[in-house]
């Protein structure tokens, strides 16, 4: 009888390709183009101000994959959604700095 392990892997990954990003493990690789768009649109403060049929456009992917993409990071505490077409990044992966005493993810 054998036993499996898992190695040991770090909670966050780095990847490279054009471009440096922090994943977190579990996040399914269609996701990464989604992540690697947001800081891009992101206004002072980690807003993105982008619906999904806006963003699955921009990207040219489906917009199904675009509401799966949001539901990933959300649970991974990358993106929180704030209202309709609102979301507030996480200061992970915010590529402006977000001003002391506002609330992150």
């Amino acid at each position: 009888m054998s036993i499996a392990v898992e190695p040991a892997a770090p909670e966050y990954v780095w990847t490279a390709d054009n471009a440096l990003m922090l994943a977190p493990r579990g996040i399914p690789s269609a996701t990464h183009p989604v992540q690697l768009h947001l800081p891009g649109c992101q206004e002072p403060g980690g807003h993105c101000l982008v619906t999904h049929g806006i963003l699955a456009s921009e990207i040219s992917i489906t917009r199904p994959k675009a509401t799966r993409a949001l539901q990933h990071h959300g649970v991974a505490r990358m993106v929180s959604k704030e209202g309709n077409g609102t979301y507030r990044l996480s200061s992970l992966i915010a590529a402006k700095p977000i001003a002391r005493g506002t609330r992150t993810v």
